[in-house]
């Protein structure tokens, strides 16, 4: 398995410079906004999850980016037909997605620090980074499965589609709908809730709390199934 990982990493690495280039630009972004005499740290402390949830989002768009260079009939051919089986190129594909997301969540923890140390007081944004977490995971466990049946390409269509309908809901909301609780105290109000769990009742709270090991057993869940797809899906495969 850690040969597998290591193929991951070098058949990637163009990919991983481009996401971690990414990663430290929008870091760089957010130390400098919270930098300055004139820093309100209240309405900064609004603000740093939001550049939490980007990291995570391009962390999220980079991860299905790890099945494109394996997606050939030969090799799946021959991935089945080592020791590891295709259960050892699936883990590989999972094991690093996970990574990618667990590096993720390390890296929001010390620029929380960071940040911490500038402001002279503790943010609650790292609550926002652990439901990021979490998430990504629950959304990775629905996308992959997809990726391994039907390939990346189509995989990526499922997604794409996927996200113009959230925007097209959006669009229809801003439209219709009431515009009230975009404003900027209102919205302050609603991040400050969700981190200290002001906001949910005791019920909302107690599903929130089960969300890790929901995520976590999705996930596993996800990889079983991609197993038992990937010999399918390289049938469909171009090359």
């Amino acid at each position: 398995m850690a040969g597998l990982l290591y193929k991951e990493l070098i058949i990637n690495k163009k990919s991983l410079l481009i996401y971690l280039g990414t990663v430290l630009f929008l870091s760089f972004g957010m130390i400098v906004n919270i930098t300055g005499d004139d820093i309100d740290p209240e309405k900064v402390a609004g603000i740093i999850p939001l550049f939490y949830f980007m990291i995570f989002f391009f962390t999220g768009m980079f991860q299905p980016n790890l099945f494109e260079p394996d997606e050939t009939k030969k090799w799946a051919y021959f991935a089945t037909s080592t020791p590891a089986m295709a259960r050892g190129q699936v883990y590989s594909k999972y094991m690093a997605g996970f990574l990618m997301s667990l590096f993720a969540m390390l890296w929001c923890q010390v620029l929380d620090m960071t940040v911490n140390f500038i402001l002279g007081t503790q943010t609650m944004a790292m609550s926002a980074v652990y439901i990021f977490f979490y998430a990504q995971l629950f959304l990775r466990a629905v996308e992959y499965p997809f990726i391994v049946r039907f390939g990346s390409k189509i995989g990526s269509t499922y997604k794409m589609a996927s996200f113009f309908l959230v925007i097209f809901i959006v669009f229809v909301y801003l439209l219709f709908g009431d515009l009230s609780m975009l404003d900027m105290n209102n919205i302050f109000d609603i991040i400050y809730g969700i981190l200290d769990g002001s906001i949910f009742s005791d019920n909302v709270l107690f599903v929130i709390s089960l969300s890790p090991y929901l995520a976590i057993a999705s996930y596993y869940l996800s990889y079983r199934m991609s197993c038992k797809f990937y010999l399918k899906g390289a049938e469909s495969f171009e090359r």
